[in-house]
């Protein structure tokens, strides 16, 4: 479908966060099952994720730049597994799947695959991420030349997303660029293409790193090898799991994760006014909350089968005081989850009901 309005460029820009989002899960999924998260592999696919939520940030950036509204806070915007890689062709199957040599090169490798020379912008049916962005790159600048910048560029640029998403962790590399114009416009674009999505002329990512297909690739070659992975299902459900302890455990970790994209849709919020408080919670929510719960479900045996559970990522709108009290009644038998509990306890609260009792 042609960009040839700002109303198909928004719907394009909506379709690139969505897009961008949809691997997250994907890729932590495959780094929550190595056994040894600080093995090279591990911290590989990790720095991959990092990189992927700060394209998130860029893709929402340019689309609140052109009056588009994200809608991270809803069931339909989070993707369910498996399922196809939306506009991809060939058809690409994503799965929530332990790692493997063989899931990094045919299914990793083939997301991240490098735009070529003969390959054209195409802003429907894609083989390449690189082509779906050249195309937006390309509606840009035919709607400026047709309307002007001002058409173009309607949206509040102080909603934008430019500092704190970062906060010194390994792995969250690369710039948050305000989006004002067509300029920068095309450097958000080219933020995100030169960290994977369509780098063809080399395997450096523009600042001495490699690109996400490259940083793939040594692990489908060898290069960089794969250790020991957990034994951990395949595209879990937790309304699959019998009530328990477990299956509270796995509503506990879709509960944290809705609350991540909960507070993403406040920091793009215009009158949201303890944004700074948001951002600083982002990475923190990631790394302290989700991952500790992950590493819980994937080492724990799923009664009666021969494999471990494993996050499955739905959307969950639990308040954030029944999600403490969920995980203090847990840590009685999960007691790694202790720490989950005081991390909880530092984040910002958004429940509008428990926010007016703090």
């Amino acid at each position: 479908m042609k960009i040839d309005s700002p109303e198909s460029l928004r719907k394009h820009l909506a379709s690139a966060v969505a897009l961008e989002h949809s691997t997250v899960p994907l890729y932590l999924y495959a780094y929550y099952s190595v056994e040894d998260p600080l093995s090279p592999a591990a911290q590989t696919i990790r720095s991959v994720v990092m990189q992927e939520m700060a394209h998130v940030c860029l893709a929402t950036n340019l689309l609140v730049a052109v009056g588009g509204e994200p809608r991270f806070d809803h069931s339909d915007f989070v993707p369910r597994y498996p399922s196809l890689l939306k506009h991809h062709q060939p058809p690409l199957m994503m799965r929530l799947q332990p790692a493997s040599v063989d899931v990094v090169r045919d299914v990793f490798c083939a997301i991240e695959r490098p735009m070529t020379i003969r390959d054209v912008p195409e802003s429907g049916e894609f083989a390449t991420i690189g082509q779906f962005y050249a195309a937006i790159a390309a509606g840009f600048r035919d709607l400026v030349a047709a309307h002007g910048p001002a058409v173009v560029f309607r949206g509040d640029a102080g909603r934008q997303l430019t500092t704190g998403y970062h906060g010194g962790y390994a792995g969250a590399t690369g710039t948050l660029i305000a989006v004002t114009d067509l300029t920068s416009a095309h450097r958000a674009i080219h933020e995100i293409v030169r960290q994977g999505e369509g780098a063809a002329h080399s395997e450096d990512d523009g600042t001495a790193g490699l690109a996400h297909y490259w940083l793939f690739n040594q692990i489908a070659d060898s290069t960089v090898r794969l250790e020991s992975v957990l034994p951990v299902i395949s595209d879990p459900s937790t309304y699959s799991l019998a009530p328990g302890p477990l299956h509270d455990l796995a509503a506990l970790f879709d509960a944290a994760y809705g609350l991540l994209m909960r507070m993403m849709q406040r920091v793009w919020a215009l009158d949201e006014p303890r944004r700074a408080d948001l951002v600083a919670a982002l990475v923190p929510i990631m790394v302290r909350v989700l991952k500790p719960i992950a590493s819980i479900l994937v080492t724990t045996p799923i009664p009666g089968r021969d494999v471990n559970a494993g996050p499955s990522f739905l959307y969950s709108a639990m308040p954030q005081q029944q999600m403490l009290e969920s995980c203090a009644r847990l840590t009685s038998t999960f007691p790694r989850l202790s720490g989950v509990s005081q991390a909880l306890e530092h984040l910002p609260v958004i429940d509008e009901k428990e926010a007016a009792l703090s």
